[in-house]
């Protein structure tokens, strides 16, 4: 039901405008939630519309437009009507809105904020002068980013220098300081991952461990739940390797050289400006 009411709405819309005034509508429109919703990066929206990055980048440059299936998965993703993609006005306070919550919906999927290094090498100065010490993991998270890898590729000095000046605070390993709180008991653990066993997109283990504040490394919950592990971490990998494997086939699909249904006339045989140039 829910793409029929999409293509009847880009149908009504067909004796409105014209197939160049449409695309160049497209294409503003997607830089717009490009830059309002993914912060700039390209292969983030690429990711969370589920759409191969060098198609999405045809869409931006205004090279191609989408072929039906892949627009209506766009719209799905973003959680906007097609209409609105064409809409000369732009896409409404409302519509960015949308867009954001379906993303926060969705999760992250590995993909951060595009920044420059020397946008990342200030904020390093300003957590070196912070009056208490960071981890450089929580300065990593504070820019949006999981790992503190794109920090060490900006200024690695600067990071080791955060490092140290938190080594020395006393801050550091407080888990090993007698009568330290403990972060989460073996039963919690158990549970947690079990979860993420039976959850359709598994969470990495050492994800599970760095949410959980015991940093990158998965050993930790070995040894506090020693009786499911091994079958825990191996599990959860096999699912995540399916499920990339799976989704790469969907992405393959999508640039397969098939004829694809194409959005335009009543049957929905051309593309939106007649001339079916998606990739």
């Amino acid at each position: 039901m829910w793409p029929c009411t999409q293509v009847g709405g880009l149908l009504a819309m067909l004796p409105q405008v014209t197939p160049v005034a449409a695309r160049e509508s497209f294409r503003r429109n997607l830089v717009a939630y490009l830059e309002q919703v993914a912060g700039g990066n390209v292969l983030a929206l690429a990711q969370l519309i589920r759409c191969p990055h060098s198609i999405l980048q045809n869409w931006l440059d205004g090279a191609t437009v989408p072929l039906l299936e892949n627009l209506l998965r766009t719209c799905q993703f973003l959680n906007v009507s097609a209409s609105s993609l064409f809409a000369p006005s732009g896409p409404t306070p409302a519509n960015i809105a949308a867009a954001k919550e379906a993303i926060a919906i969705a999760g992250n999927r590995g993909v951060f904020p595009s920044r420059h290094a020397s946008e990342i090498r200030q904020a390093l100065f300003v957590a070196l002068d912070e009056a208490v010490p960071r981890t450089l993991s929580q300065v990593a998270q504070g820019l949006g980013y999981t790992s503190t890898d794109r920090l060490y590729h900006a200024d690695r000095k600067l990071c080791h220098r955060i490092a140290a000046r938190y080594r020395q605070s006393g801050r550091s390993h407080w888990w090993r300081k007698p009568g330290a709180t403990r972060i989460c008991d073996a039963a919690q653990l158990k549970e947690i991952l079990e979860r993420s066993l039976k959850s359709n997109e598994p969470t990495s283990v050492h994800r599970i461990a760095a949410s959980l504040g015991y940093g990158r490394w998965a050993s930790r919950l070995k040894r506090k739940n020693p009786k499911r592990p091994a079958p825990a971490t191996s599990s959860v990998r096999r699912r995540i390797h399916r499920l990339r494997r799976a989704s790469q086939q969907t992405m393959d699909t999508s640039e397969d050289e098939r004829e694809p249904t194409r959005l335009g006339t009543a049957d929905c045989n051309e593309g939106i400006d007649g001339s079916g140039d998606d990739e």
